[in-house]
């Protein structure tokens, strides 16, 4: 099963590939094979890209290249069963500029429209499914450091396209491969 993750930002929105395999785990008993409940699974990011726009640019059209790259990249990338894409909360207390907010969701929005466009990024499935996410129901109040590193530290990845993102867009992926994850967990 492959599931994708979308982390959105103005300048550099996050794309994570990842596909899970799962198989029960046999153990052996006096010579016989005994099937326990035990479900292994492996967790591995197969593509990872960044959909970036620059910031010298007005919000709007940064969003609007951030949607054609989105669409380049989905029509390029293989089939997944299921999408999960951040949305954007306004919480008590926080920090984050309200405008911030409007244009990320706009983000959202561009990326929902896109998955939902595209023909080719479900397969032959009927229904896509398509999760926008808030971002403390899928990560809770841990800190991004912490969080991102418990993300990374389950999953196995060998992609070269790693080692070209700056910190900055790794951060975006990381959190695009947490989305993915906390959507195959919900499956």
């Amino acid at each position: 099963m492959k599931i994708l993750g979308i982390d959105p930002d103005t300048k550099n929105t996050g794309l994570a590939g990842v596909e899970f395999e799962e198989w029960d785990h046999v153990s052996s008993r006096n010579g016989a094979s005994v099937v326990t409940s035990q479900v292994c699974t492996k967790m591995e990011v197969i593509w990872v890209a960044v959909a970036k726009a620059k910031l010298s640019l007005p919000v709007a059209d940064r969003i609007l290249v951030i949607a054609d790259q989105l669409a380049y990249i989905l029509n390029n990338c293989p089939s997944v069963k299921a999408a999960v894409i951040e949305g954007q909360v306004a919480y008590p207390r926080s920090r984050v500029r309200p405008n911030d907010l409007i244009h990320l969701a706009q983000v959202t929005g561009a990326a929902l429209g896109v998955c939902e466009s595209n023909d080719q990024l479900f397969g032959i499935m009927t229904e896509p499914h398509i999760t926008v996410v808030k971002p403390r129901d899928w990560k809770g109040t841990v800190k991004k450091d912490v969080h991102q590193r418990r993300i990374m530290s389950k999953v196995t990845m060998d992609n070269p396209t790693w080692d070209l993102l700056s910190p900055l867009q790794q951060g975006h992926v990381k959190d695009a491969i947490g989305l993915a994850l906390w959507g195959y967990e919900q499956c």
